[in-house]
């Protein structure tokens, strides 16, 4: 075969870059732009087009911009080499490529790498002659996360000799044109002599070559030194149809259309796989009819490589079609049938092979079938069976001519060893499989035969073992019934899948007639009864015993009513149910439960009385007591119990009260309770006291209490009754209280009342004094001394108070001593209540005045409490707290301003460790100033304290206290 040689030619065109091919295959000059070399600096490089492969551009500057791998600017790695180009380096324009186009109807198939800069760009492809005018083919887009390939087709019209493919940029995520639009792997294909692959391929029946396309006018010639002769039916179409392949091996023809040769293949493959067998023959029988086909394949072909398809339809097989057997290694094969067997192997053709099977039918048999179970009636351990006894039940015909063999395992009945005899021994209470081989000279069925050997009932309790039942009236009503399947755990320890049955007759037990059906709650009427039991297991193995019921006595006992001695409910409220139980039987060892009602002593249930040594009681009543002990039936007795009677008596109604203070006669009260002289009578405060005995008073003649209510309570007793405790009540009434809690100021030249109040009527105040008396709750008083107040109440009980009046002198304002913003008042007079205002309205007993206005003056007033007050203006000047002596006309000194006219002033400054920087006593302090020196220096920065004194006109003393900063800077 004549290779094709890829000849690059390369001229200008106008402005325009041409390739030309001598032969028919076309291909894309410097597709991934890898010439010229650039630098990998990172950043693109600038090239003159004239100096690039293959590529030309319509930029007035002949620049393309070309790139290495970078991360630079929105750079990226090639997508196929090293570099790749950005549309327009320093405009906008085009990248193109040219190829000569001789023939019209050639298709150019194309491909290239595409990705954004900064973003989402979009370029498109034109195509036509140089020069123009240009198509659009198409455009495309791509953003800057990955290289996109596009791809798309062009085909070359007619009277279009060259022909140019032109990139230009469309827009750009910048918007910028010169500024995105990344290209790399442009590819441009056509063939300008085959339309079809050069390479074509045909295999065994296939061998007609039809398929065939050249492109413009030509001849057709056949390589003489093909495998075998061939025709082609027009060497000049085309669409030729070569025919004639025989032999296997590549056949070359040429296309020669006047611009170039093309040079076409066809490779023909008849190679045949060797068979050892065209066809094969087999049967089965119909119970074995699952079959391996796959079995089969060696005995077909040992040809390595080979792959086996069975099919049920011989036009499928030949066809290879896909409904081939699927799982061959389990063909269901329901009736006699032949199958096709398709081989194929890789560069080999098929065949068709024949596997024809035959299907037998094989003897019917039931699977499984099970012998009626039998006990181990002797008790050895082993049942005897015979398998023969199973035929009848295995086929439906026992005479057919058949053979059976009994085995132990499925493994030996299809391999035919280890065979059985008819006659087996199994162990109780076990089941044993068994495999019986039917035959009938060509096909075997393979059944199972059960057979299961029962145990009998084991473990029953011996007859001799079982003792009569005692029974008893439980409930007294006079009738007993009775579980029968008590004597269930009796007979059999293990009753798991026991059943059980019970009967009034050993033959009906027997038989298994007549069951007893209320067997749960069965009556006993005769003193002597007898219950045969029938036990069966669940492999219907049966065991009989009889059971005996007896009718029991009775606890015995002395009486059937008892009675208990009464109790005072004054002290006792519960009785000892069982201090009389010693009376109740001559048996010993007997336990006794105690019941509130019959109904329960007769049921025995758990609501008996759980502390009978406790019993809580209120009236005469009754309890049960129901005896009990072993071997008896048990018994019920009453038992009564009763209150004794209290000492005949009165309820008292009281005695009259006393006054607080007095003492109180008890006594009196015992005429009202009872008139017999043998009644004793003890007193209490409590009543627990007088209901224990203890604590009583010593002395209720003259008893005495400080409550205004007040209760006694009374033991009453008499021999032969029920002490009884009573109480009664009396008053203490409370003395007359204080009425004048505050006792009046007497104020000079002036009169008070002396008032009581109105709590009792006007007769019960008397007013005595030194010279006179007087009634009445008030009191007029003109002159100082004691005054005394006797006050009798409505209960007759009388207090007397003694009052002193004193007539003070005048307040006298002695001192004022000022602060910051306050004063202080300092008086003298022999007055205890003095008062404070600043209005004459709201009045203080506190001399000091708080938060006060330097500058202001204010009217003082001090009184007696109740008396004419004394007034004195004051003011409280301004004294400044702060200095500054620095000479800036600001705070440079310390002045006095608002004081009145003084006398025997006096101005004192010292600082915290009491040394004194200022002495003076000046004639007046109003503007008196002071310049921050001492002995012609400035005195240091800091606190200072001042106390300033005088009098005023009235010669009242008058002081000033405060603090000064002093701050030199």
């Amino acid at each position: 075969m004549k290779p094709l040689t890829l000849h690059l030619l390369f001229f200008f065109w106008g402005a325009g870059l041409f390739a030309q091919l001598s032969s028919c295959e076309i291909e894309t000059v410097n597709k991934d732009f890898e010439q010229p070399d650039i630098p990998q600096s990172g950043w693109p490089s600038f090239i003159n087009a004239n100096d690039v492969d293959g590529w030309g551009t319509t930029a007035t500057d002949n620049i393309i911009e070309f790139w290495p791998h970078s991360t630079n600017g929105g750079g990226t790695n090639a997508y196929s080499g090293d570099q790749y180009i950005e549309l327009n380096g320093n405009e906008q324009a085009g990248v193109y490529q040219d190829f000569e186009t001789n023939l019209a109807g050639v298709v150019f198939n194309f491909s290239f790498a595409h990705r954004g800069r900064m973003g989402l760009d979009v370029c498109r492809v034109l195509a036509g002659p140089p020069g123009g005018p240009y198509t659009e083919i198409g455009q495309y887009s791509a953003d800057n996360t990955a290289w996109i390939v596009h791809s798309g087709n062009y085909t070359v019209p007619t009277g279009q000799p060259f022909t140019r493919f032109i990139f230009e940029a469309v827009s750009t995520a910048t918007g910028d044109p010169t500024v995105g639009n990344f290209l790399d792997a442009i590819d441009f294909k056509s063939n300008f002599g085959l339309a079809t692959p050069s390479l074509i391929g045909l295999f065994c029946e296939d061998n007609v070559a039809d398929e065939i396309e050249s492109i413009g006018i030509g001849t057709w010639s056949i390589d003489p030194g093909n495998p075998s002769p061939t025709v082609i039916n027009d060497i000049t179409s085309n669409t030729p149809i070569i025919t004639g392949f025989l032999a296997t091996g590549n056949y070359n023809y040429t296309w020669s259309n006047g611009i170039c040769e093309a040079e076409l293949t066809i490779y023909y493959n008849n190679d045949q796989i060797p068979v050892l067998n065209q066809e094969l023959n087999d049967s089965f029988c119909d119970n074995d009819n699952l079959i391996d086909l796959t079995q089969y394949n060696p005995q077909f072909s040992t040809e390595v490589g080979v792959n086996f398809r069975y099919y049920e339809d011989i036009a499928d097989a030949e066809m290879g079609n896909a409904n081939f057997i699927v799982d061959p290694i389990n063909y269901l094969l329901t009736q006699s049938r032949t199958l096709f067997v398709r081989i194929d192997k890789t560069n080999f053709c098929s065949n068709v092979l024949e596997l024809n099977l035959v299907l037998n039918e094989a003897p019917i048999a039931e699977n499984p079938v099970s012998l009626d179970p039998k006990c181990d009636e002797d008790g050895d351990g082993l049942v005897e069976f015979d398998l023969d006894e199973a035929i009848p039940l295995l086929v439906l015909n026992p005479n057919d001519p058949l053979t059976y063999t009994y085995h132990l395992s499925q493994t030996d009945a299809e391999s035919g060893t280890n065979p059985q005899g008819s006659i087996v021994m199994i162990p109780s209470g076990n089941s044993q499989t068994y495999w019986v081989v039917i035959s009938d000279g060509t096909c075997e069925t393979i059944s199972t035969i059960i057979v299961t050997a029962n145990e009998g009932v084991e473990n029953v309790t011996n007859q001799v073992d079982l003792n009569p039942k005692i029974l008893c009236d439980e409930d007294f009503d006079e009738s007993i019934t009775v579980d029968l399947s008590q004597w269930n755990s009796e007979l059999i320890a293990v009753s798991t899948g026991i059943q059980f049955a019970y009967y009034e007759s050993e033959l009906e037990a027997i038989n298994g007639t007549n069951p007893i059906l209320n067997f749960s709650n069965y009556p006993i009427t005769e003193n002597l009864t007898t219950i045969w039991i029938v036990l069966t297991n669940v492999q219907g193995c049966r065991e009989i015993r009889f059971v005996q019921y007896q009718i029991g006595e009775k606890v015995p006992v002395n009486d059937t009513i008892f009675e208990l001695e009464s109790i005072c409910l004054l002290f006792e409220s519960t009785v000892n149910l069982t201090e009389a139980e010693s009376q109740f039987s001559p048996e010993s060892n007997v336990q006794y439960s105690y019941y509130t009602n019959l109904v329960s002593a007769e049921a025995g249930g758990n609501d008996f009385i759980a502390n009978p040594t406790n019993y809580p009681i209120s009236a005469d009543g009754s309890v049960y007591v129901r005896l009990e002990k072993d071997g008896f039936c048990p018994e019920i007795i009453q038992l009564n119990y009763g209150i004794g009677e209290d000492v005949p008596h009165s309820i008292p109604t009281g005695i009259p009260g006393i006054c607080e203070g007095d003492s109180l006669d008890l006594t009196t009260v015992q005429i009202q309770i009872s008139s017999d002289p043998n009644v004793q009578y003890t007193y209490f405060e409590s009543e627990n006291d007088a209901l224990q005995n203890q604590n009583a008073l010593a002395d209720p003649t003259h008893y005495t209490s400080n409550s205004s209510q007040n209760t006694v309570y009374v033991r009453v007793e008499l021999s032969g009754f029920c002490p009884v405790i009573l109480s009664f009540d009396f008053e203490v009434h409370p003395l007359p209280l204080n009425p004048i809690a505050s006792v009046p100021t007497l104020c000079n030249g002036n009169e008070v009342i002396l008032d009581a109040g109105q709590e009792f009527p006007e007769s019960h105040y008397v007013w005595t004094w030194e010279g006179g008396s007087s009634t009445g709750s008030q009191l007029l008083v003109t002159a100082p001394g004691f005054y005394e107040l006797s006050i009798t109440s409505n209960e007759n009980c009388t207090s007397t108070f003694i009052y002193e009046l004193v007539q003070p002198l005048p307040p006298v304002i002695t001192n004022i001593v000022y602060g910051a913003n306050y004063f202080i008042v300092e008086t003298s007079g022999n007055g205890s209540s003095l008062e404070f205002s600043l209005d004459g309205v709201f009045w203080q007993s506190n001399p000091r005045f708080d938060n006060l206005v330097p500058g202001e003056e204010y009217t003082l007033y001090v009184r007696e409490r109740g008396c004419e007050p004394i007034t004195k203006n004051v003011s409280l000047p301004f004294i400044p707290n702060f200095i500054s002596p620095n000479n800036d006309g600001i705070n440079d000194v310390w002045t006095i301003r608002g004081f009145a006219t003084s006398f025997d002033c006096s101005v004192k400054i010292f600082d915290r460790y009491g040394k004194i920087f200022v002495d003076s006593k000046p004639q007046t302090l109003n503007a008196y100033f002071w310049n921050g020196k001492y002995k012609g220096e400035a005195v240091p920065s800091g606190d200072y304290w001042y106390i300033i004194t005088a009098k005023d006109e009235n010669d009242i003393t008058i002081k000033y206290i405060g603090h000064l900063s002093v701050r030199n800077r």
